[in-house]
């Protein structure tokens, strides 16, 4: 092989060669990033309700209000069915929504609005803080409220005059109702708990603010320029989830829980045997609505003295419960059922005997210390966040910035 080729050939070689290199480093810093995405105290301490404050603005027609109306209910709305799907208790992912027209403002009881969302067309004047955003949510401790400021006109800062540093807010027409609607969505997920889902790696960020692909969480922190891309995503549902729990947003309320089941009834409650034959004990009970939940099973056990499974089965149930369990075979002695429905246990007693040796009363009834529910009894439930929770509450406002989508800033 001539001199020349074998030039050639080392060129190549050492092309390929840095070109591997340089592939590997590139995938290698793709995956060294981490995911800053915390819960944002204080956080909800029960079913919030979210009131829209109706903007009073002449400049909006009939038609253009009601869109605008209609697309900040179905955002916050939104995030009740995700939350919802799968868990055991759904109505504690419930949001609760009302409106607060101009002709009720006055009126309206505010102190029901956990969140309270304000529509306005522009701020009212120059804020040096940021310019461009679109809306902001903050906490205000003296109310214990969350307020989400939205702007659904499309605005800029412009200078009074050329020989004047002094800004004033020009405004060019409304924001599509899309890009407004995902403000909302983003904001909300502040609302309830959500801080920004950050890369601790700028090049990522950016990434994510222009890629073709869907956005990774509805709380990026960094527009992007499709808002058909941005939707509610499995990893914000499940940080949710993972935040408050399976008692959704009551989890760090001190609260009164009801008992699970309204009734739970061993009837009769002392059977009376004859040759051990022909006994059946009616388990019947009624679940309280706040729990029932269409499609879920009530798991009936029942244990003996010695602690040992003499009838176990699972059956769907409407709110009513029905079972009747006979008992033929079994020894004398007194048994105890156990009824459960997701994570939640209520146990009662019966006895089999000869003769009636002891009764108990048919709605007699304890709930399992593993859910510290007893009717009447407030049970403070507070979970290992509450150590974090507890001490911010008391900072007076967090502020959270939504940006435009026009900017390549942080925007929501």
């Amino acid at each position: 092989m001539s001199t020349r080729y074998k030039d050639v050939a080392y060129c190549l070689i050492v092309l390929l060669a840095m070109s591997v290199i340089s592939n590997f480093i590139i995938h290698q810093n793709a995956f060294a990033y981490t995911i800053s995405f915390k819960p944002l105290p204080p956080l909800l301490t029960r079913v919030p309700t979210a009131c829209t404050v109706e903007p009073n603005d002449p400049n909006l027609s009939n038609g253009q209000l009601s869109l605008i109306m209609e697309q900040a209910q179905n955002r916050v709305l939104e995030w009740s069915p995700h939350l919802q799907e799968g868990t055991p208790f759904p109505h504690n992912w419930d949001i609760k929504y009302a409106v607060v027209t101009p002709s009720i403002s006055q009126s309206f009881n505010y102190t029901k609005c956990d969140i309270e969302i304000v529509l306005q067309g522009a701020p009212d004047r120059y804020d040096s803080r940021n310019h461009n955003f679109m809306g902001y949510d903050y906490y205000d401790s003296s109310t214990a409220k969350h307020f989400i400021i939205v702007y659904y006109e499309n605005y800029h800062y412009c200078k009074n005059s050329l020989n004047n540093t002094n800004y004033s807010v020009c405004t060019t027409g409304n924001v599509p109702l899309l890009e407004l609607g995902n403000v909302i969505l983003h904001e909300m997920g502040h609302a309830l708990g959500l801080n920004h889902y950050l890369s601790d790696d700028n090049n990522v960020n950016a990434f994510w603010s222009t890629n073709p692909n869907d956005a990774p969480s509805i709380m990026i922190p960094f527009s992007k320029y499709d808002p058909a891309k941005q939707f509610i995503q499995e990893v914000d549902v499940q940080k949710l989830h993972e935040i408050y729990g399976i008692d959704g947003f009551t989890a760090f309320s001190p609260k009164t829980i009801p008992n699970l089941f309204k009734s739970l009834d061993a009837n009769p409650s002392v059977i009376e045997t004859e040759g051990q034959k022909n006994t059946t004990v009616n388990i019947t009970g009624y679940i309280s609505n706040q729990f029932y939940n269409r499609g879920n099973q009530v798991e009936i056990i029942i244990t003996n003295q010695t602690n040992a499974t003499v009838f176990d089965q699972s059956f769907l149930t409407t709110e009513q419960v029905s079972q009747t369990v006979i008992t033929d075979g079994w020894p004398n002695g007194i048994y105890m059922i156990k009824a459960k429905y997701g994570t939640y246990n209520q146990d009662i007693e019966f006895v089999k005997s000869d003769s009636v040796v002891k009764s108990v009363p048919p709605a007699a009834s304890s709930i399992s210390k593993q859910n510290s529910i007893t009717e009447g009894i407030t049970a403070p439930e507070f979970g290992s966040l509450a150590f974090v929770v507890l001490p911010i509450t008391f900072i007076s406002i967090i502020v959270i910035f939504a940006v435009s989508n026009r900017s390549k800033d942080c925007h929501n």
